[in-house]
């Protein structure tokens, strides 16, 4: 489905507020776990992880953009193709795809394992303060319930983000099946 043309005061408010939202939660992480770094003894790993995720989703937000803007370059340089033929629409699409170095992608790739993994570490490892089987008084309630709510909601967003990317590649045969059927109807009649 295509996105509708936006004026360009809509487009800028859209990039500051997504902006706004994915810079918060990693700069709240850095700054709680610079400002609690000695607030938890009982667990010292801690801070360190809210700084090391911070630093991560950073990281992954800076090439997720570099890629957009790669993406955005190529589409203005190369106007795609309409529905003149399917062929030509699959080429440009993989031309699009290709604009953004495999580098990139590789790297995004890894970067989501790396923090799907820091989730469930920080799920974890912040678990054993709200289950008590380490003393609440070892750690500030601020670090290991920021952590344990970050982690089950990222990995929940990272766990349909896969059902869902998994249905799509299922059914993307059919589609293809139902646009070549579509095709062939449009030229016999």
């Amino acid at each position: 489905m295509a996105v509708k043309k936006l004026s360009k005061g809509i487009a800028i408010l859209f990039l500051l507020i997504s902006n706004l939202i994915f810079f918060v939660v990693p700069l709240f992480l850095i700054f709680v776990g610079i400002w609690k770094w000695s607030a938890c003894p009982g667990d010292e790993i801690l801070p360190i992880w809210m700084i090391f995720v911070g630093a991560l989703i950073i990281i992954d937000r800076l090439i997720f953009w570099k890629r957009v803007i790669n993406e955005t370059r190529f589409e203005k340089t190369v106007p795609h193709p309409g529905m003149i033929s399917l062929e030509r629409v699959l080429t440009w699409e993989k031309d699009r795809m290709e604009s953004t170095s495999r580098k990139i992608w590789y790297l995004m790739a890894k970067l989501k394992i790396l923090f799907f993994v820091a989730a469930f570490l920080g799920a974890c490892w912040s678990y054993a303060f709200i289950s008590k089987s380490k003393s609440r008084e070892q750690c500030d309630p601020l670090i290991y319930i920021s952590i344990f709510a970050f982690s089950v909601f990222s990995m929940t967003a990272a766990l349909v983000s896969y059902l869902s990317s998994s249905y799509l590649h299922c059914t993307a045969p059919g589609t293809k099946l139902d646009q070549l059927a579509v095709a062939a109807l449009e030229a016999v009649f």
